[in-house]
């Protein structure tokens, strides 16, 4: 006696070209985890105090003004782009002085540009140059323990599912 099975593996064959489908351009899930990035880079500016893991070295603006480092205008912790490609994600911003901030800076000499002397209020003038003492590191661009799991979670959802 014979016995015949017949499977139809056309589903399957239509779930593995869904799956290599998704695996040639994974910008959508890359610009899910770049949001849940962005998202991470937030807290960081609005942790109490300001700054995660380790809170940041508070400014010298701060200490006499009040505020919160880091934010005084609010430019630097609002200009945050992401942009998601097939392969990778960049999450970053145009700030021209994000580096010094998030790096930090040698000390540094300030002298004028256009001007024969540098001026501010209280100050004994004329002034020829400052030695800056440079600025502490305060990053900011950092990923928390926390958002890896949910970017696993981003990446499972979109392969599985397909969606973000």
């Amino acid at each position: 006696m014979l016995i015949t099975i017949n499977v139809d593996v056309a589903p399957v064959r239509d779930l593995f070209a869904q799956l290599r489908a998704r695996m040639q351009d994974l910008s959508p899930v890359m610009r899910n985890i770049g949001e849940i990035v962005r998202r991470s880079i937030e807290q960081n500016f609005a942790a109490k105090p300001p700054g995660r893991p380790e809170a940041w070295k508070e400014s010298k603006r701060v200490k006499e003004k009040g505020g919160q480092t880091l934010s005084d205008t609010g430019r630097l912790r609002g200009l945050f782009t992401v942009k998601g490609y097939p392969d990778r994600v960049e999450v970053g911003t145009n700030v021209k002085y994000a580096a010094y901030h998030q790096f930090g800076t040698k000390p540094y000499t300030i002298v004028p540009r256009h001007k024969k002397a540098l001026f501010w209020k209280g100050a004994r003038h004329p002034i020829k140059k400052v030695n800056h003492p440079g600025l502490p590191p305060r990053p900011f661009l950092m990923v928390q323990d926390e958002d890896w799991g949910k970017m696993h979670r981003a990446i499972e959802k979109y392969i599985t599912k397909g969606n973000t």
